[in-house]
């Protein structure tokens, strides 16, 4: 049975660079790459319901 990790929520200045360190993490967790987010980023969804999202900061 994988975790029970509710929402993880992750704002990061370079998605693209991050990236290469969150994409194992959350595959080896049992996360799988959802829907895109427009601005970067997007979400990460655990098969059975809890998710994850990593986006970037807006620019004021």
């Amino acid at each position: 049975m994988p975790g029970r990790v509710h929402h993880v929520d992750l704002s990061l200045r370079n998605i693209g660079a991050a990236e290469p360190l969150y994409e194992p993490v959350l595959t080896h967790m049992g996360y799988i790459k959802g829907k895109p987010y427009p601005d970067g980023g997007g979400e990460w969804d655990m098969p059975g319901g809890s998710e994850a999202s990593a986006s970037a900061p807006r620019k004021a």
